[in-house]
C-alpha cells in the first residue's frame, strides 16, 4: 500500500498516512485519486476486526441491492436500504461512507435525481475502496497491516 491514501482516521499505519475530513463538496465525483482506500479505526482493535471484516465483506451485496432498488423505482425499499447501510456504516466506524449515505438519503428525500446519481457514484467509489487494515498480531495481519478489499 505504500504511497496509497488511506482515509477514515487520523492515525499513521506503516508508511500510509490516514486522513480524515470531507470527501467531496457534493458537486462532483470522488474519483480524483483512484489509489484512495477507506478504513475503520475500529479494525485496529483485535476485538473488533472480525466484525468490521464481516461488514466490509457485506458491502458489495448491499450496494447491489440499493442499486437494484433505485433502478426498479422501488423508492421505499431504496430509502430503507440506504438508511440501514448509513446506520451500519456509522456503527462500524466508516464515517466517510456514513456522510455520503446521509447525502444520498437527503437527495432521495428531495427527489433530486442528479444529486442521487452523484451520491451513488461517490458511494460506489468508497465501497469499492473500503478495506480492513489488520492490526499487528491479528489473525492474518502483519506488523504493518494487511488489507482485504471488496
Amino acid at each position: 500500500m505504500g504511497g496509497d491514501t488511506i482515509m477514515g482516521t487520523d492515525r499513521t499505519f506503516g508508511d500510509a498516512a490516514f486522513a480524515s475530513g470531507p470527501l467531496s463538496s457534493g458537486t462532483g465525483h470522488l474519483g480524483a485519486d483512484d489509489r484512495a482506500y477507506f478504513v475503520s479505526p475500529l479494525a485496529a482493535d483485535p476485538d473488533f476486526v472480525e466484525i468490521v471484516d464481516a461488514f466490509v465483506a457485506s458491502l458489495p451485496s448491499r450496494l447491489t441491492r440499493i442499486e437494484r432498488a433505485l433502478g426498479d423505482g422501488a423508492s421505499t425499499e431504496f430509502a430503507t436500504l440506504v438508511h440501514q447501510l448509513k446506520g451500519a456504516s456509522g456503527s462500524h466506524g466508516f464515517d466517510d461512507l456514513y456522510r455520503l449515505l446521509c447525502r444520498l438519503e437527503s437527495a432521495h428525500g428531495e427527489n433530486d435525481v442528479e444529486a442521487i446519481e452523484r451520491a451513488m457514484r461517490d458511494v460506489r467509489f468508497v465501497v469499492e475502496r473500503t478495506v480492513v487494515v489488520r492490526p499487528k498480531g491479528a489473525e492474518g495481519g502483519e506488523a504493518e497491516g494487511t488489507t482485504e478489499g471488496t
